[in-house]
């Protein structure tokens, strides 16, 4: 019988923000088919099953780690905040990872067959760890849960306007000047950062995007000319959890009523510029303008942390902030009582909440020309606005809630059956075993 492929998924977490919880979906996906995995985090995790306890191990659980870790996260971010000019706008939109650990160092990336990074900032992987990852001779997979890896240190390459977002035009120069650094010179940390990663000589990496527009946008990235064409490779759900049901009313907050209509949206940072809190305050007032009635038998559900109370007070509509959700049951059966799920993102590389609504059987809106086009079925299971169109978004919202009958659940499930483990696995392992025969990786 031959022996199960090892494989070693590195990532900062496994519970905080999507990216997270799209590498733990890996994990899972990958165990089903009896591959043997293993995850190296930064932080030690509470409530793991007694089988994922023997499988994931925090760097910083090591002795003297935790100190180190703590003082990794805070000097890049003394580093940020002193270049630039002491703002604290855009602290963590930037990463230098001049600070970190070394996972090819430890014994589990000896272990493995396939090294598979997800989301690696704040403290997890310094710029000379990709540097061993490489000497190790294995095969290396990337999977861009935001464009950091073939960027000098932005995540997104955009400046971010209240209404919109600019493309960067330095992405293509090698960087410098960058402007979330405020910088004026061409030999900033930005250039600084990707010179490091070219001399790490990424070529053998092997890049996972997670939509065909992120894939069309790594390609204009400073460095992507030094890494294979990045194959797609959606993030998975479990649909057998993930699925149209009966809402639980237990589950519910306080003040739920059946008879009310509710449209929800979900980001790990609901205030963060680039979710696009000034657009949805817009598509608000548009949608209480063009359907007063309508509006006022409607709540706004709010999940994710918010940080400045200011930039969604007073809107409106009725609006209930729930916080951040952290059990899945609870999230699901939000989806599930939810009419319409929104996002009024600038841009998004995925768009893991409209796809787990769908799985939900709940239809969703979003703007065009990011990831979400390729899980929105404009007519079908949603619609997509043109982009940053507050009026015209508000106007598909008061179709989609007085049209409830259009967008059945079951269609709305359907269409994502394609982000199921049952799916994702096998595509996943094709990509492993061409790396590991030492031809350049399919297509899938």
């Amino acid at each position: 019988m031959p022996t199960a492929m090892k494989v070693l998924l590195i990532t900062t977490s496994l519970t905080s923000g999507g990216a997270a919880i799209a590498c733990r979906r890996n994990y899972e996906a990958l165990s089903r088919y009896g591959v043997d995995v293993r995850v190296l985090v930064l932080h030690e995790l509470d409530n793991l099953s007694r089988e994922m306890q023997r499988r994931v191990e925090a760097l910083s659980s090591r002795r003297g780690s935790l100190s180190r870790s703590w003082w990794y996260n805070r000097l890049e971010r003394l580093e940020i905040l002193l270049r630039n000019g002491r703002s604290c706008r855009n602290l963590f939109r930037f990463s230098s990872a001049r600070w970190g650990y070394d996972p090819s160092r430890h014994e589990w990336a000896s272990w493995a067959d396939v090294i598979h990074l997800h989301w690696v900032n704040h403290g997890m992987l310094r710029l000379g760890a990709l540097e061993g990852l490489r000497e190790l001779g294995k095969p290396v997979f990337w999977t861009m849960h935001d464009l950091w890896p073939v960027l000098g240190g932005c995540h997104l390459p955009f400046v971010w306007q209240e209404r919109e977002s600019l493309l960067c035009t330095r992405i293509s120069e090698g960087c410098g000047y960058c402007p979330l650094l405020s910088s004026r010179r061409k030999n900033d940390l930005s250039q600084y950062v990707a010179s490091r990663k070219r001399r790490a000589s990424l070529r053998g990496f092997h890049l996972i995007a997670v939509s065909q527009a992120e894939a069309s946008l790594a390609s204009a990235g400073c460095l992507s000319q030094g890494f294979s064409k990045p194959e797609v490779l959606p993030n998975p759900l479990n649909l057998s959890c993930f699925c149209p049901g009966e809402v639980d009313e237990t589950r519910t907050f306080e003040g739920y009523c059946p008879s009310r209509k509710y449209i929800l949206v979900a980001a790990a940072r609901l205030d963060d510029r680039g979710k696009g809190a000034v657009l949805l305050r817009e598509m608000l007032e548009h949608f209480a303008f063009q359907a007063a009635s309508l509006a006022e038998q409607t709540t706004l559900l709010l999940v994710g942390q918010e940080r400045d109370a200011k930039i969604l007070a007073a809107l409106p509509i009725d609006a209930k902030h729930l916080g951040s959700i952290s059990q899945e049951e609870d999230l699901i059966n939000l989806y599930r009582l939810s009419h319409v799920v929104i996002s009024t993102s600038l841009y998004e590389t995925f768009g893991q909440s409209l796809s787990e609504a769908l799985a939900c059987g709940t239809p969703v809106l979003s703007f065009a020309g990011h990831g979400a086009e390729d899980l929105v079925r404009p007519g079908e299971n949603g619609f997509l606005s043109r982009p940053y169109d507050a009026r015209q978004m508000a106007s598909q919202l008061v179709q989609l809630l007085t049209s409830e009958d259009e967008y059945l659940p079951k269609v709305c499930h359907s269409s994502v059956e394609w982000l199921d483990y049952s799916r994702f696995a096998p595509d996943l392992l094709k990509l492993y075993h061409a790396s590991l025969e030492d031809r350049t990786p399919v297509s899938i």
